[in-house]
Parts: C-alpha cells; structure tokens; sequence
C-alpha cells in the first residue's frame, strides 16, 4: 500500500475525518485529499505530524509493514475509541522501551517457545511451560512476572487502565513482547489476567499486533486464553489430589473453597469455577453463581512508580549516555522533570554512582 493510501487507513483507525486532520496539520482539506491519493507527496516534516496524531510509528507509513490492533472485544462489534486511544498510550509505551533497549544495546527480543502457536495447549504442555520457565506447579503473581522477564525477556506492566472493563493488553512489535495489567485489580485477579496473557503469548500473537482482553468476553480467542489461565493457576490434576477422594459437592463448604483459593493464590470465584469444570459443582446449584468479574476503584493516572524497573533503568541508561534529553525521559516516565531527576539519583546511588 501507498503513503497516502495508509495514511487514509490510520486516520480511519483513529475515527479522525479528513477534515480533523487537516485542521490539526493546518492544511486544507483538500491537500489532505491530494496526500491520501497520492496525487501529491507528502513533505517529511507533514508525516511526522501525522505519526505523531495518529500514534503510529513512521516506519510504518513507509515500508510494507501493516500496523496492526486485533480487538478480543465482547461480542460482535468495534474496539471503541476509547479503547483505541488506550491501545495507543501504551504502543507509545512499547515504542518508548524499544527505543532505549536499542540505545543501550540491549535484546529485549522474546526468548520463548514458538511451537504453541494456533494450537491447544494440553496439560503436559503447561507442565513443560512452567519447567521452561523454571516456576512450580502452583504460582503467584509476583513469581510469574519475574519468571517471564528472567527467562522470556517478557516485560510485565502493571498499570492502571482508564477503561475499566479492560483486564489486561498484550503488544507484540519487532519481535518484543509487552504484557499490561491493569492495576486496578486484585492480586488474585492479575494472577489470572497474566497467565491469560501469557496464553495469547503462545497461542496467538505470530505478527506484530495487540490483544485488547475485556472482562468477561465471549471471544473464541478469549476463551481459549482463559481456560489456558484456569488450567495454569489451578492444575486439574493437582486440585484433585488437594480435594482427596472423599470430597464431594454434599461436603464441599465454602471454608474448603476459601482455602484452596488461598492454596492456589487465585479468587473464591475462579476456583469455584475450576470446580465446575472439574464436574465437582455445578452453577445454579448448591449456591454457586457465575464469576461475576469487577474491577474496585482506582486513580487511573500512571505515576513513575508504576513502571518495572526494566523500563526505569534503560530510560535512565539512554539518559545517561547522553541519548536522551531529561525532557524526553520526563516524556517516557510520564512525569515532571523534578520527580525524573530525583528517580535518576536514586538510581545513581544504587549503582554507586555520584
């Protein structure tokens, strides 16, 4: 596809008129008409100005690459604009880590397994999983997310997300792979969310794209993720052995469910709904009700804190080799130069440095 012609498709993507975005490069519309054509070039300086609006790197306005979103969305319908706009905050996220890693001379490229892709992953394959990434059978949060940075280059966000029906996003550009978790949810719920993400991981993303996971979404894909996190965080094999042979649904007390979530590091609800899937209970009888997936109250302004150190100290590299300006760096740490400054002495301190 031509400049102009991609320019017309990331303007489109965006929900940006012609019109909105000639005002915005302050041109007239009909040379924003000329440019999509392709009946008139467009000048380097413009199309900087229009990666910029658009949040779509350059590169792809001028090679073959398709910037792709794919949208795990409840149902049938689009990715909405505020989703899209939330999409676009963190790709620039991405970007901004690709751009430091490549300052600093660091491989941020996934280190993973690649043979899962469009297939079902059985048990044994969890269990090779978790020995590839060197975690035993039962997990926490707080393990997997080092698991999948130390032995995966996986870069974990745990951010807090302004649409809040959004439980996580999977970006995958130039062979790197992020992984947001929105903040805003429980320890036990981002257990999950990550594992889910990690099933997008190998099952899905084979191109440069996005997952965009909802809470309780009917998408196939989103379907197949969150049996690969239920069978991830709760192996089948195991919570049977934990229920023992004399353990029915007469006998089952909500005490007994309580402390297998606390066994397993998951929610009541999600290990209520392993024990449906397990056949032990059913929904609709003996008091069980369907997950009911909610998301508590939060400040949805991302703070310098919240980013891994990963991100932190790379920003920090590229800064202090000089390849970074402290405006930029404030820019990628979304925060004010005073708060970068006094995160770059702390970090000189840590290193040894003056």
């Amino acid at each position: 596809m031509y400049v102009g012609g991609k320019i017309r498709e990331y303007r489109e993507r965006i929900n940006l008129s012609g019109k909105g975005l000639a005002q915005r490069l302050g041109v007239s519309p009909a040379m924003v008409s000329y440019y999509e054509k392709g009946s008139r070039q467009v000048p380097l300086k413009t199309l900087v100005k229009i990666s910029e609006i658009t949040k779509v790197p350059i590169e792809y306005f001028i090679t073959d690459k398709d910037y792709v979103v794919y949208s795990a969305y409840r149902g049938k319908g689009n990715i909405s604009k505020e989703e899209r706009e939330e999409v676009a905050s963190f790709q620039e996220i991405v970007d901004h880590l690709i751009n430091v890693a490549n300052l600093a001379g660091f491989d941020l490229t996934y280190k993973g397994p690649h043979d899962f892709h469009g297939k079902a992953i059985s048990d044994q394959g969890i269990g090779n999983i978790k020995t590839n990434l060197e975690l035993p059978a039962v997990v926490d949060y707080k393990s997997l997310v080092e698991a999948l940075w130390l032995q995966w280059k996986i870069v974990v966000f745990e951010l807090p997300f302004v649409n809040r029906n959004l439980s996580a996003m999977t970006v995958r550009r130039d062979g790197v792979f992020c992984i947001f978790v929105n903040k805003g949810q429980s320890t036990e719920r981002n257990l999950f969310s990550l594992a889910h993400e990690l099933g997008h991981v190998l099952m899905h993303l084979d191109t440069d794209e996005f997952i965009v996971s909802r809470l309780g979404s009917r998408d196939p894909k989103e379907k197949e993720a969150n049996d690969f996190a239920s069978r991830f965080t709760v192996p089948v094999a195991l919570l049977r052995d934990k229920l023992g042979d004399g353990m029915s649904a007469e006998t089952l007390s909500a005490e007994n469910i309580r402390g297998l979530a606390e066994y397993f590091n998951v929610s009541y609800e999600c290990i209520t709904y392993n024990l449906v899937k397990a056949k032990i209970l059913q929904y609709n009888s003996h008091g069980v009700a369907r997950i009911k997936q909610t998301v508590r109250e939060y400040n949805d302004e991302i703070t310098i804190d919240a980013f891994p150190t990963i991100y932190r100290l790379l920003v920090y590299v590229a800064w202090n080799n000089g390849d970074l300006s402290i405006s930029k760096a404030s820019k990628y740490l979304r925060s004010d130069i005073q708060t970068v400054n006094d995160e770059f002495r702390q970090i000189c301190l840590l290193l040894g440095k003056e």
